[in-house]
């Protein structure tokens, strides 16, 4: 992938993949990677539609088939997004890129700047660039009135 961000100061961009639980965020990334790698991958781990298997956040980098230069571009997975278990604080502590990669979203705790993993020091390098809104296409009608 030869992009290069216009912004002199960003080598990479920060995409956000988020949406409610069992919508396919992981699986979003899993065929992203498994595209540049030539083979079908599954480092994201994937649940099954109602539970969720993801509970951190998470900053992948990619590094195509045969290379060992990542991509310009880093894909963020998040846990299922519902109005019940995040805050617009959150959320605005996500898009900033306060959280590190691997930080534990759980239990609808809220996030704080005293929160294990809670990046402090932040730059553009750091914060989302672009989000991604992932939904099932089968459970629209389901879950509108739980999405953000």
């Amino acid at each position: 992938m030869t992009y290069r961000p216009e912004y002199c100061q960003i080598d990479y961009v920060n995409i956000m993949l988020l949406g409610p639980t069992g919508s396919g965020k992981s699986s979003v990334f899993n065929t992203f990677e498994s595209t540049f790698k030539g083979h079908i991958t599954s480092r994201a781990r994937i649940g099954d539609g109602v539970s969720a298997a993801t509970s951190q956040f998470r900053r992948y980098v990619t590094c195509p088939q045969r290379s060992k230069i990542p991509l310009n571009t880093r894909l963020c997975d998040t846990p299922g997004v519902t109005l019940n278990n995040f805050s617009c604080t959150d959320l605005v502590y996500m898009l900033d890129g306060h959280l590190s990669d691997r930080f534990v979203l759980s239990n609808g705790n809220l996030i704080t700047n005293r929160s294990p993993g809670f990046n402090s020091e932040i730059s553009i390098r750091d914060e989302m660039h672009c989000v991604t809104l992932v939904v099932d296409a089968t459970n629209i009608p389901q879950s509108g009135s739980q999405m953000l």
